[in-house]
């Protein structure tokens, strides 16, 4: 049984969003960042009692930090990454492309 998907995961996601401008953009390194402070609040030291409490539910699944990190950027825009800022540019720049090959 995983970690369920609760107010404590919002609230941790969101502190580390807030914190960490490459968090927004980055599922791997904001999974290691929420996966070590809860190590530390459990006083995991290595990597078999990391891997033993993920496989018991103690540590946040991934897909729940990620799902949870789109929540919070989809009702908090300011915590969206530079590249979704980009994706956007380049998304409507091609979207204009298009619509005057048209012609």
């Amino acid at each position: 049984m995983s970690k369920s998907l609760n107010k404590s995961t919002a609230q941790l996601v969101k502190s580390v969003l807030v914190q960490s401008e490459k968090a927004r953009d980055d599922d791997r390194y904001i999974d290691a960042v929420i996966w070590n402070k809860e190590a530390e609040k459990l006083g995991l030291t290595s990597i078999k009692e990391f891997i033993n409490a993920y496989y018991k539910g103690k540590i946040t699944d991934p897909n729940a930090i990620s799902r949870v990190r789109r929540k919070l950027q989809e009702l908090y825009p300011e915590l969206k990454g530079e590249k979704y800022a980009q994706r956007q540019e380049e998304y409507q720049a091609n979207a204009k492309e298009k619509i005057k090959s048209i012609d």
